[in-house]
């Protein structure tokens, strides 16, 4: 956050975009790794597959420097592009003097790398604690705003709307519901994905009284606002993030969801899927939520399902949720 970053002393050094390449190239960070080489003793690097681990890491290691690389990828894209390097994210995992995971599938990942496992230290992605930041009176008039009644179970999906977090599936759950007319379903946030998510919410039939679409502010011209959307948040009475792998893009599935942090911090039960890293973490089956099998919509309205109707186990999951967060 840039209101953040004026606490601390960094330099930026700015990307530039090449055709083709789908993440950014720092050409400044190859002359300031050389040129400040007496300043600096250890450097990290993030993400296994960037440019900048790739390129740094060799000068790095000809300048005699500990390296260390901190990251959440738990899986690779099927693309030409990554079974080149393969080869080369082997050398450089044999070669790190540590190794921070993300996560319990980062692990797994970097292990099948090679690297041994007493150099491999987890710090699990964590999120600021909302629940002082909530206010009351805004989470009642946005309820009153969009005229969601006592009665009605709130399912929430809250973040952007790309392919591989996979809304379509818990669309196609939803639809179960239809003899529920107690359950509705929230979604906060827009992407290149929401004109598809759009046509098939008319395609399967779902009565729009029954979804709440929030794609950004009144005039729908700005984003949400981090304040806003945690607000939206404190609504939903479940938490699901139904995500997918698609191997041939370059973020292949969500690497952690940090969205299940929240969540959790806000005593919500969470439901996620197998191709979600967090989710491996922060969820425990059938006691504070469900992991269900990825692109399984039916799996998915079964463990909503559970939830939907009882009120008392929505209360246990997500008073346990709280605890682990």
């Amino acid at each position: 956050k840039q209101e953040e970053s004026k606490r601390w002393k960094y330099i930026y050094l700015k990307p530039t975009k090449i055709p083709g390449y789908g993440s950014d190239v720092c050409f400044g960070l190859v002359f300031y790794l050389i040129k400040h080489r007496r300043s600096y003793d250890v450097v990290i690097f993030s993400i296994i597959t960037s440019f900048s681990t790739h390129i740094g890491f060799c000068i790095a290691k000809l300048l005699g420097k500990k390296i260390v690389i901190w990251d959440e990828t738990w899986m690779l894209p099927n693309t030409w592009q990554t079974k080149l390097v393969k080869p080369y994210l082997h050398f450089i995992g044999h070669r790190v003097d540590a190794t921070i995971a993300a996560g319990s599938k980062t692990k797994l990942f970097y292990k099948r790398l090679g690297v041994a496992s007493y150099n491999i230290y987890r710090a699990p992605d964590c999120a600021e604690d909302i629940v002082p930041l909530i206010n009351n009176d805004i989470s009642n008039k946005l309820r009153k705003k969009l005229k969601i009644l006592k009665s009605d179970i709130i399912i929430g999906y809250l973040g952007r709307v790309v392919a591989y977090k996979n809304l379509d599936c818990l669309l196609y759950a939803f639809k179960r519901f239809d003899r529920n007319s107690h359950a509705k379903l929230l979604i906060v946030g827009d992407g290149p994905y929401s004109p598809y998510c759009e046509k098939l919410i008319d395609a399967l039939k779902i009565n729009r009284k029954r979804i709440i679409w929030i794609k950004g502010n009144p005039n729908n011209t700005e984003p949400i606002s981090h304040k806003q959307f945690i607000h939206y948040l404190t609504l939903a009475d479940i938490f699901v993030l139904p995500g997918r792998i698609i191997k041939s893009d370059i973020v292949p599935c969500e690497a952690w969801g940090l969205i299940l942090n929240e969540a959790m911090s806000l005593s919500k039960p969470v439901i996620s899927t197998t191709s979600v890293g967090g989710a491996y973490d922060l969820i425990r089956n059938n006691i504070n939520g469900f992991i269900v099998d990825s692109d399984n919509s039916k799996k998915l309205a079964y463990a909503l399902n559970k939830l939907v109707i009882s009120r008392k186990l929505r209360k246990k999951f997500g008073q346990i949720s709280r605890i682990i967060f």
